[in-house]
């Protein structure tokens, strides 16, 4: 079954981009693309977001923070230019990313072009594989 993730919540907002972990709104550091390095990361296919932003309409002029690796994943998917779905390789990693589910399969929704994760709106966006 295909689970949305609907951020409708208070936006949390990262403090800054200086610790080597994404923070994220419910306490669980994941790992920052720009900072892909480590042996707690296995290798992968992984989404990496970054140009992020507290609301759609926020200017970033040079103010955007980092995001999270998400992966490691079976594949991605954009749907009609709206919906970016993911497959994780194992539920146990997809609770890491999306509490309180054991579910493999998600979906990212678009908004006003940018990608929603964790109640933020990331502009950019890359798929990618990671060997360490």
């Amino acid at each position: 079954m295909m689970n949305t993730l609907y951020e409708n919540q208070t936006v949390y907002t990262p403090e800054g981009n200086d610790s080597p972990g994404y923070p994220t709104s419910w306490g669980v550091p994941l790992p920052r693309y720009q900072n892909c390095s480590g042996d707690e990361i296995p290798s992968g296919l992984y989404l990496a977001l970054w140009h992020g932003r507290r609301t759609p309409d926020e200017k970033s002029e040079g103010r955007c923070f980092d995001a999270p690796m998400i992966g490691p994943l079976s594949w991605v998917h954009m749907t009609d230019m709206h919906i970016l779905r993911l497959d994780f390789s194992d539920p146990e990693v997809a609770e890491r990313y999306f509490p309180g589910k054991d579910e493999r399969e998600w979906a990212l929704d678009i908004a006003e072009g940018m990608i929603q994760f964790d109640g933020r709106y990331f502009g950019s966006w890359t798929v990618f594989v990671y060997l360490d």
